[in-house]
């Protein structure tokens, strides 16, 4: 309930252009990485859809991290997962989630 709408529906956005490039999906893999030169940004532009996709990242870069932090408790998050930006405190990606 804390996450607006437009954030979950361009995250679906995201995913799907994540299996329309063959990243999880029988499709042939358009490239090695899934975030290639910008794929993403570029196919929410496409669709007339390039606002949403900056309204998401502007919402999650100012409020992913106290999401996080209300959901699961700190103390068992090891420390190494935690790296501090710009005064930011960010959880870091399992290596499974991480662009390689």
């Amino acid at each position: 309930m804390d996450v607006p709408e437009f954030v979950v529906i361009a995250t679906i956005v995201h995913e799907m252009t994540h299996y329309a490039h063959g990243f999880n999906s029988p499709h042939r893999q358009k490239q090695r990485h899934p975030h290639s030169g910008g794929v993403i940004k570029k196919e929410f532009a496409e669709r007339g859809l390039e606002n949403l996709y900056i309204d998401q990242q502007k919402w999650l870069k100012d409020n992913w991290i106290t999401i996080v932090q209300r959901y699961f408790d700190m103390q068992k998050v090891p420390k190494n997962a935690i790296v501090y930006r710009k005064s930011t405190v960010q959880v870091k990606l399992p290596w499974w989630m991480r662009r390689i």
